[in-house]
């Protein structure tokens, strides 16, 4: 898994075959069985309400309402859905990734990747999903930008304990960041926010970067630019224009 992870991190990444499905509580199927063969691409199954029990063949997976299940292709299970919850659902992500060119699979096994508390992944996720089927123009450019982000923080975060409030709290500057690498951002504020003076922030944001705040900013704005002059559907100032610089 993470000799995975450091090939699609160092490489020039990109998210292809994105289907997104909101699956709701009258359209449950109580008992679910899928043997190898079935599904050829990669999965994320974000629990919104009630339980799901996943039967393999050497262990079960329970997840409740906020977890986040990795389901790599051609998994064999069965699941059991308790649905008694009101809000019990779940939304749907699949997937193909690949790095310099090269299909990447995360992990040959499932995998609960984390529990949502605060909801952060779930708002994303119901934000992602409306902009499919929404269908707008541009729409397929856009959720592909942003399930690469999604999934760049996502299986970032599932590697990483942090053994303190201020570095959790320093984690989600690093998203705060990643979030708007499109406009200005002022260092001193994040800090604040993490109740950290300036110098100790700057530390801590390189200890899970590897670089300042503004030199991650610009490399995110770099690296979508370089992806969106790639299509050839942009000139190079409405590409400036999109990444702030």
């Amino acid at each position: 898994y993470m000799e995975q992870l450091k090939k699609l991190f160092s490489g020039n990444s990109t998210v292809c075959n994105l289907a997104l499905q909101r699956i709701r509580r009258d359209n449950i199927a109580p008992k679910t069985v899928r043997t190898k063969g079935q599904y050829g691409m990669q999965r994320l199954f974000c629990i919104l309400g009630g339980r799901a029990k996943y039967e393999l063949t050497n262990k079960t997976i329970l997840c409740e309402k906020g977890d986040i299940l990795y389901l790599p292709p051609d998994v064999t299970y069965v699941c059991t859905w308790e649905t008694e919850a009101a809000d019990a659902g779940a939304i749907l992500v699949q997937f193909d990734l690949f790095a310099n060119g090269d299909k990447v699979i995360l992990a040959d096994e499932m995998l609960l990747l984390c529990h949502d508390r605060d909801g952060t992944y779930r708002d994303q996720l119901l934000r992602l999903h409306k902009i499919y089927a929404e269908g707008r123009f541009g729409y397929r450019l856009q959720c592909q930008a942003m399930a690469l982000s999604l999934l760049h923080r996502l299986l970032t975060e599932s590697t990483m304990l942090p053994p303190s409030r201020s570095n959790d709290l320093v984690h989600r500057a690093v998203r705060y960041v990643e979030d708007h690498y499109q406009k200005s951002i002022d260092v001193n504020a994040l800090a604040k926010s993490c109740s950290l003076c300036p110098a100790a922030f700057r530390s801590k944001f390189r200890n899970i970067t590897g670089m300042s705040p503004i030199e991650y900013k610009n490399m995110l704005a770099m690296e979508k630019a370089a992806e969106l002059l790639k299509t050839g559907l942009y000139t190079v100032s409405e590409v400036s224009l999109a990444v702030g610089i």
